[in-house]
């Protein structure tokens, strides 16, 4: 889960832009009802339950993108019983890191890694944009020490090239 949170905290931070902050979308929503109360009056007789229904029909169109958000979210989680969650077993060496999990064996030169990351409890090797190794540190014994010779075997990295 906290792999997760992160992951979706950078995809966010990753396509903000100006046009999805939370106030230029207020000020877009408030010209677009000027605009439509202006059109609105010149045709017809513009009343209270009138606005009232369509408040009620934007904000159950704003539920519902909600919703939907919600499920796709839920949709991507990780599944317990899946490779990517349970015990692992991570050997480091100057070669680069192996993982020995439920029914799989893997292994990745130092090279390949992007990037390093700690962040919100976890310790996080990166081989691709949303590709890592997820290390908790609720389950290390160390986990500075375990930082420590992650930065050292990546500094040696940029060292070598």
């Amino acid at each position: 889960m906290l792999y997760q949170s992160y992951v979706e905290k950078q995809a966010t931070q990753i396509a903000s832009h100006w046009s999805n902050s939370f106030w230029f979308n207020v000020a877009c929503w408030f010209v677009i009802g000027l605009v439509y109360v202006n059109v609105f009056k010149r045709f017809y007789h513009f009343n209270a339950p009138t606005a009232i229904f369509m408040a009620s029909l934007f904000i159950l169109i704003a539920a519902q993108f909600l919703a939907a958000m919600l499920r796709v979210k839920k949709a991507y989680r990780p599944s317990e019983q899946g490779v990517f969650c349970g015990e692992h077993t991570f050997t480091l060496d100057d070669n680069g890191i192996g993982v020995t999990g439920n029914g799989y064996q893997s292994f990745h030169e130092w090279r390949l890694v992007k990037k390093l990351v700690r962040a919100e409890g976890v310790i996080l090797i990166f081989f691709d944009s949303v590709y890592a190794y997820v290390f908790p540190e609720e389950k290390l014994d160390e986990p500075d020490n375990v930082y420590a010779l992650l930065t050292e075997k990546m500094q040696k990295l940029v060292d070598t090239y």
